[in-house]
């Protein structure tokens, strides 16, 4: 892996070496073979985040450097150890507050074909047979929803409830199952050598007929399982920037670190396009309060170390 130094004007932070682009080999970042005044390296210490932000260090700076400057790296990932997309979007705050009379996010203009990690679905992301008979329902807040509704008969005095959040829908759920009485097991040796049941197994046995007598006899009813999964939402949506960070995010759920497949420069492309959403900079910072999000735009991505 080879680490790209943009050109950018960083005098406070000093970590840039002159005013044409380098790339260092990793080699080169781990035996720290550098300019002295040049401070990035992959494997920093946390200090790092201390001294950018003390008396104004990422004034006049761009979002890019900064956020470059305090990551770690893998071989195929980027990581900001801050507590999370929380703490993370706070660091954005900082540096936005800093530099409120100019936010200059990156040395390049955004590509255009990068766009925020809206939902968008072809078919049930919880099942996609669930598309080829029923049809989509929009729901008030302008997503597309599975209309796809499973319905079976149960048992009333035997259906099981089990209260989840699922994932798909991001709602509160209430899944249900039936339940029919347990039958007893009985082994070949709880039965002497006539034949007969020992008493304590036969009053199990007899119990169980009788919960299996009144099982049957007792009229079902019909249970509807609604889908409601997500297929998509509008493309302006206005987004919170912790959300964009959590979808984005391809690290472990630790609250610890925030992991993308790329570097701190792309990530400030994403927090300008979070800015611009809309006008005077009133995009939301942060999720409400309690609010549970699920998506992530690359679920099956795998970091790959060094050791790999």
């Amino acid at each position: 892996m080879s680490v790209i130094i943009r050109n950018t004007p960083l005098e406070k932070i000093g970590f840039f070496l002159s005013e044409k682009r380098r790339t260092y080999s990793s080699e080169e970042i781990r035996e720290r073979y550098m300019d002295p005044k040049f401070l990035f390296y992959i494997n920093r210490e946390g200090k790092k985040r201390v001294e950018i932000m003390r008396e104004g260090g990422m004034q006049g700076q761009y979002l890019g450097a900064c956020l470059d400057y305090v990551r770690v790296g893998a071989m195929n990932a980027c990581f900001w150890e801050f507590g999370g997309e929380k703490g993370l979007s706070s660091f954005i705050k900082e540096w936005m507050e800093m530099n409120k009379e100019n936010l200059i996010w990156s040395d390049e203009p955004i590509p255009a074909t990068l766009s925020l990690p809206h939902i968008d679905y072809k078919n049930c992301p919880k099942d996609e047979r669930h598309n080829e008979k029923h049809k989509a329902i929009v729901d008030l807040g302008g997503r597309v929803r599975c209309a796809h509704v499973s319905s079976g008969e149960m048992k009333p005095n035997y259906i099981h409830k089990f209260e989840h959040f699922d994932k798909c829908s991001m709602l509160p759920r209430i899944d249900m199952h039936e339940s029919k009485p347990d039958e007893p097991y009985i082994e070949d040796d709880d039965y002497d050598e006539n034949g007969i049941l020992n008493e304590y197994d036969r009053k199990r046995l007899e119990e169980y007929e009788r919960e299996m007598r009144e099982f049957e006899a007792e009229e079902p009813v019909i249970v509807r399982d609604p889908c409601y999964a997500i297929i998509s939402e509008p493309k302006n949506m206005i987004l919170p920037l912790e959300k964009i960070l959590s979808r984005l995010n391809i690290a472990g759920r630790t609250n610890r670190y925030v992991g993308f497949p790329f570097c701190g420069w792309t990530l400030a492309w994403y927090v300008q396009k979070w800015h611009d959403q809309v006008p005077n900079g009133q995009a939301p910072l942060f999720m409400r309060e309690n609010e549970v999000d699920c998506y992530r735009k690359w679920p099956d991505f795998r970091v790959i170390s060094s050791d790999d």
